[in-house]
């Protein structure tokens, strides 16, 4: 449900505590301890319930995007500045996967959290080769996502020249999600 500018405004306002004005400055002149003290108190990514001692901080900062997550799916005032908001974390977890096959590793350590496209999805259409669900969501997407299967392809056939090929497809990919996002900001 898109709710109105105004009272979105509002919400975002009373939810401005966390590392604003002041606060920076003051993080910038603590140690850790008093930095994840800091945060604590300050409710950032659900204070104290979510990590118990400085070594825990990035339970704060996996709670604070679910927490931002969940802010972006109820108060994006539209769909469109919705998948603005979190198309970003698609074009990322793509490329996690393509290189978690790469590297015949695990991608979840890789993964940011779900953007729009639900990451079994994405991990389904990148094993198979078959982006035809995704081709009038993200074409920009689909293409980095092609571009990098091939090259995972060409490695069997070329080894270290895969290197390359990779290289060139990754900058070609990103190319590709820095145009699609600036002209999604358009």
């Amino acid at each position: 449900m898109a709710l109105s500018v105004i009272y979105t405004n509002g919400v975002i306002a009373a939810k401005d505590k966390f590392l604003l004005k002041d606060k920076i400055l003051r993080f910038c002149e603590l140690n850790a301890e008093e930095a994840f003290r800091m945060l604590l108190e300050s409710g950032f990514g659900g204070g104290a319930e979510t990590a118990a001692n400085v070594y825990e901080y990035e339970k704060l900062v996996e709670a604070e995007e679910k927490a931002v997550d969940e802010f972006i799916l109820e108060y994006a005032p539209s769909k469109e500045e919705r998948a603005y908001l979190l198309s970003p974390r698609d074009f990322h977890n793509a490329k996690a996967i393509i290189k978690a096959a790469y590297l015949q590793s695990d991608a979840k350590k890789m993964l940011a959290p779900q953007g729009e496209i639900a990451i079994e999805r994405l991990q389904a259409c990148i094993q198979n080769g078959d982006f035809s669900s995704l081709e009038k969501e993200y074409p920009e997407l689909v293409a980095a996502c092609k571009d990098g299967l091939n090259a995972l392809q060409a490695d069997a056939v070329s080894g270290a020249a895969t290197v390359i090929l990779a290289m060139g497809a990754g900058r070609k990919a990103a190319a590709a999600i820095d145009e699609y996002l600036k002209n999604k900001k358009k």
